[in-house]
């Protein structure tokens, strides 16, 4: 089973392609490639690993197309131990050479560093042969996860049969959650799900958001509700979050919390009452007379005796 992911590429195309070459992550000793490094899970299509940036952008410079998205990053992952690393790099290739191999610049990379083997696939978006960009959408998406999983058929291995179409990550974000670092969308899920263990309605949940510095963009002309966290440069759509953060979804999560939520503000009511009902006590004076005692004990009644009783002091006749 291979799961394929796609990120956009927009800046230092060149880090990204030495990170897919890492030979520390892909060392296999004795390997025999076609265009790639030495003792490496690396390939190429259309170019070689090792002066694969500079032939990328070269095509780029030569049709004066070198700005906007420079290349997309594929990610291929497997099951562990579903496949050899050499039969994951072998699927990668294929994969890429039936993709792309008939326009587009291509290098492998297969990673043995992790429990679960993966390919890291760098394209040029720009074509070597007329210069037309690659535009990835939705569909052209999925067509090619189809293409990865019919791959994997004929190398024996099992595919999701059924999907979820999930959106796509930044790759900085994809980043900072394999290394368990904090992001922005992270953060706006906690504050999310915190405010919804207090509403009883969207309107208070929408309520609540602006209460904690979120600015909130419903807009009728608007097919999607973005929000702004507190210090942030730009609005974020709710259905970036993910499948269980849209507006129909958060309404259903209120609608199932309804109960709990009233029940608390119930316990929270009575609390407050039990409160102002209960009887006060001050402080008592440590040596006052107790009321209805009409005797002393203890260290008090000591207290007491030195304090009242005379002194007898014997007088001297001079």
């Amino acid at each position: 089973m291979a799961v394929l992911e796609i990120h956009a590429i927009r800046s230092r195309m060149d880090d990204r392609i030495k990170y897919a070459l890492n030979p520390e992550k892909t060392s296999c000793i004795g390997f025999s490639n076609h265009n790639g490094l030495p003792d490496t899970l690396t390939d190429a299509v259309n170019c070689f690993c090792d002066t694969a940036y500079e032939q990328m952008e070269g095509t780029k410079s030569y049709f004066g197309k070198t700005g906007q998205v420079l290349g997309y990053h594929f990610i291929q992952s497997f099951k562990p131990g579903e496949v050899t690393p050499q039969q994951a790099h072998e699927i990668g290739r294929q994969f890429a050479e039936r993709c792309f191999g008939e326009r587009f610049e291509v290098v492998i990379g297969t990673h043995t560093d992790k429990s679960h083997l993966h390919n890291h696939i760098i394209v040029n978006s720009v074509s070597f042969t007329d210069g037309h960009k690659y535009r990835s959408t939705p569909e052209t998406f999925y067509e090619l996860r189809r293409i990865s999983d019919e791959i994997c058929r004929t190398h024996g291995l099992s595919v999701i049969e059924q999907p979820k179409h999930r959106t796509g990550k930044h790759y900085a974000e994809w980043i900072a959650e394999n290394e368990y670092r904090p992001t922005i969308r992270s953060a706006i899920r906690e504050d999310i799900d915190v405010v919804l263990m207090q509403v009883r309605t969207l309107d208070e949940f929408w309520e609540h958001l602006r209460r904690r510095g979120y600015e909130i963009r419903v807009n009728p002309n608007r097919k999607y509700v973005a929000i702004r966290p507190p210090n942030g440069k730009r609005f974020i759509r709710l259905k970036s979050l993910g499948d269980a953060y849209t507006p129909k979804q958060l309404a259903n999560r209120i609608a199932a919390g309804r109960g709990a939520v009233v029940e608390n503000i119930r316990k929270i009511k009575v609390r407050r009452k039990q409160l102002e009902t209960r009887k006060k006590y001050r402080p008592r004076n440590p040596f006052s007379i107790p009321r209805g005692r009409l005797t002393l004990r203890g260290i008090r009644a000591l207290y007491w005796k030195y304090v009242y009783t005379p002194v007898y002091c014997p007088v001297r006749a001079p």
